[in-house]
């Protein structure tokens, strides 16, 4: 408050922007030389002080005033309120430290004080003096700002923030549409955009002409525009309204802190090689070549010719796409597949990442060529995973990924003409209820296949239905289907006290070899679906 000091400033290298970092803030809440009237400082105190020139300087601009003074209103708003909010932090920190500072031999002052200066004023007998409470500091100081000429004038409201939920294509033209309004009237409504995080926001207008997507004219929405990021980038944005009276609003209110956040999406891949399955939480599934069950992300070939991966690389952050190289010469054969292990031990050989993947999720993404420019070729955003449970494409290299109960790194998710059958879901837990559908008979040639649903509602009836391709549309209540509808065979099911039902196909001919087909069952709700593929 008094002296020119404890401000420090550091530069950020990606975005070139001056970022302060507090400094000696244990004095912050009235113990600094303000004592029992400290929760009236005015808001512009030191501002035209003229040894303080940064503050000084930005008084002077009328947008960074009002940005300002729209922060402290939004402050005001959520978080400035001791019975609502604050307490109840401050009454959880005091108990998590409660023991360590009782024990502390070097402590400032008494334990008395600790416990007591939350809701009463102690007195420091030091040059600081009276030390008020923090619930009286607060209410006081919540009362005096709340009766700021500034605070109090009337801003805008901005309401029905719209934009899309999904954007698909880097580049493509992304609308933003706003309701705001303002009792002064409004004055301008402008649209912030920044490409990476902590970077400087571009400002772009917003309208209510009837020409930008806004509607009618002069109906009180706006609409304006920014290009979409490129391939698996994040735009982020917010919306700015200014009255007539100069008073801001913001949507979202924390602005560049907490944005809205729109993610380009590619619908396939950029060339011939996709990430195809990953394991990011391998308690017994397959073990690395020291026996360890490491986490992995299988790649595949979806081209006729072979692929070199020299010069590529594969990243867990878009912000750091050179986060690991392929070590030269490492080739995918046409239709062929690719294990890489994410351990952080590249020692342990040349095919191992040095990052991890995280069972709570994240991302994973394949970044080409320093000569390309570092292009996301193909990238996998996943939610929390379950043990042994890959998350991978059904059928191989599909734009759609699932949960699989049997994870084949290294290899097709649907088997190689071995015989195989594979639950999926789009559901980490699969069923809610526990309906399971499942197979334990090998779908061979000449051989019948026994499907069995289990954990189903006791006495029960339904439907079991077998396709040869996949399909994901959400149907509410009943859950997910998985099957494709214009290529499905309905046969009845019925489940006996257990909850078990059965349905067992005549031996499989032999033009069936080869061929991969898909079951669920539809028993009050969906199960989870098989993948089948059949052998010989």
């Amino acid at each position: 408050l008094h002296d020119a000091r404890n401000f420090y400033f550091c530069i950020d290298r990606d975005s070139g922007l001056m970022n302060m970092i507090p400094w000696d803030c244990n004095m912050s809440f009235g113990g600094y030389h303000g004592g029992a009237g400290a929760w009236a400082r005015e808001l512009k105190f030191q501002v035209f002080n003229g040894r303080r020139p940064l503050v000084s300087v930005l008084w002077t601009v009328g947008s960074f005033r009002q940005r300002f003074y729209a922060h402290v209103r939004t402050i005001l708003d959520e978080s400035y309120k001791w019975d609502a909010v604050m307490k109840a932090n401050n009454d959880r920190y005091q108990a998590l430290i409660d023991a360590a500072v009782r024990a502390d031999p070097y402590r400032q002052y008494p334990y008395s004080y600790f416990r007591d200066n939350l809701t009463k004023d102690v007195d420091s007998a030091t040059q600081y003096g009276i030390l008020p409470g923090m619930k009286t500091l607060v209410d006081r100081r919540r009362q005096y700002l709340l009766n700021d000429v500034q605070v109090k004038k009337p801003t805008p409201v901005i309401t029905g923030v719209e934009f899309p939920s999904a954007v698909t294509v880097p580049g493509q033209a992304v609308w933003v549409r706003a309701k705001v309004t303002a009792s002064t009237g409004v004055k301008q409504v402008t649209l912030h955009t920044a490409d990476v995080p902590h970077a400087t926001f571009a400002v772009g207008s917003m309208y209510d002409d009837g020409k930008h997507r806004d509607g009618l004219a002069n109906d009180g929405v706006y609409g304006g525009s920014f290009p979409a990021a490129e391939a698996f980038e994040e735009k982020r944005f917010y919306v700015r309204g200014t009255a007539n009276n100069f008073t801001q609003q913001f949507h979202p209110r924390h602005t560049e802190n907490e944005p809205l956040i729109l993610r380009t999406i590619p619908i396939a891949s950029s060339g011939p090689i996709v990430i195809n399955e990953l394991l990011a939480d391998n308690d017994q599934g397959d073990v690395d070549k020291k026996g360890e069950n490491e986490d992995w992300v299988e790649l595949i070939n979806t081209g006729s010719v072979a692929y070199d991966l020299t010069g590529h690389y594969l990243s867990d952050d878009i912000h750091d796409r050179k986060q690991w190289p392929f070590p030269a010469g490492t080739s995918i054969p046409a239709g062929g597949f690719l294990r890489v292990w994410c351990d952080n031990e590249p020692a342990d050989g040349p095919l191992h990442a040095t990052f991890k993947l995280s069972d709570g999720g994240e991302e994973v993404f394949l970044v080409d060529t320093d000569a390309r420019g570092n292009k996301v070729l193909d990238g996998v955003l996943f939610d929390e995973q379950s043990s042994d449970r890959s998350f991978g494409s059904v059928p191989d290299a599909s734009v759609d990924a699932f949960y699989l109960w049997s994870p084949s790194g290294g290899a097709p998710v649907t088997g190689t003409g071995l015989g195989r059958a594979v639950r999926f879901d789009p559901r980490r837990k699969a069923n809610p209820s526990g309906m399971d559908l499942k197979t334990n008979s090998v779908p061979r040639v000449a051989y019948v296949l026994d499907l069995q649903v289990v954990n189903g509602a006791p006495m029960s009836s339904g439907l079991l239905g077998v396709a040869l391709g996949v399909w994901h549309i959400d149907l509410g209540v009943l859950g997910p289907l998985l099957l494709d509808p214009a290529a499905m065979v309905l046969v009845p099911v019925s489940l006996d006290a257990g909850g078990t039902g059965r349905v067992v196909t005549p031996p499989l001919p032999a033009n069936t070899l080869g061929l991969t087909v898909y079951a669920q069952a539809l028993v009050g709700d969906f199960s989870n679906a098989l993948a089948i593929r059949i052998s010989n």
